[in-house]
């Protein structure tokens, strides 16, 4: 479907957006993306979730009341520079287009990012690498996934923590790391307290309580045995990882 579109509307200094996103019951679903300051210039499609902390930090007349809306406010308040705009608590994986700066920029704060650009065809942005590598596939006949400047086109992923921009007049890149901005409100407030962590082994739990601790919190892991499959080894590597971290 996104190939026929394309090919059907896709002409000279045009630029579509599509944007896809689940909507779970918090979610406010009587507005939709994109979202468009039209006085200002500035076009944003936005996945993630971005803290309404952030909402009485700037000066912004808010015409929704999507959190994405703030990525808008903080990049306008901070004189149009993306990546002192990125330092906010939340993920993000977004296009925003600035016209009066003639700029089209790009990052993702967790999963990469992926783009694709065909001589003829334009530059590709996905969240996912599925799209991109049916684009390259039916577009340019290859089935690899390098850069053939040879073929006149290109595909590479963009890690998190990681914004684009790009000059649409001179098509030159600018391409820098950012720092979010973590925010933990109640950590001042509760020092002192135990924070438990329920762990199983696994990947996210580990990672949780490694988290937990590296801003502060005094961890204690609790595992429970209750006659599991795995329970020697998840036993095991909850004690490996006790040890190494040095988390109770």
């Amino acid at each position: 479907d996104i190939i026929n579109f394309v090919r059907d509307n896709l002409q000279d200094e045009n630029l579509i957006l599509f944007h896809s996103r689940a909507i779970p019951e918090t979610e406010v679903v009587d507005e939709f993306q994109p979202i468009s300051n039209c006085q200002e210039g500035v076009i944003l499609i936005h996945n993630g979730g971005i803290s309404d902390i952030h909402r009485k930090d700037f000066k912004y007349d808010y015409q929704t009341k999507l959190d994405s809306e703030i990525l808008i406010a903080s990049y306008l308040s901070r004189g149009r520079d993306i990546w002192k705009a990125l330092e906010l608590e939340g993920s993000f994986a977004f296009v925003l287009l600035d016209t009066k700066r003639q700029k089209l920029i790009y990052g993702t704060s967790f999963l990469p990012l992926h783009q694709l650009y065909i001589r003829d065809y334009g530059l590709y942005i996905s969240s996912f690498k599925e799209p991109i590598d049916i684009i390259r596939e039916d577009f340019t006949g290859s089935a690899n996934q390098s850069i053939s400047l040879w073929e006149y086109w290109w595909q590479e992923e963009i890690p998190y923590l990681t914004a684009i921009e790009l000059d649409l007049n001179s098509n030159l890149f600018r391409r820098r790391n950012f720092k979010p901005k973590h925010i933990s409100p109640r950590i001042e407030q509760e020092r002192g307290r135990i924070c438990l962590v329920s762990v199983s082994g696994g990947v996210d739990s580990t990672l949780t309580a490694y988290l937990l601790k590296l801003i502060g919190e005094k961890v204690v892991m609790v595992h429970f045995s209750y006659g599991q499959k795995g329970q020697e080894a998840e036993k095991l590597a909850v004690s490996n990882f006790s040890k190494k971290y040095g988390i109770e």
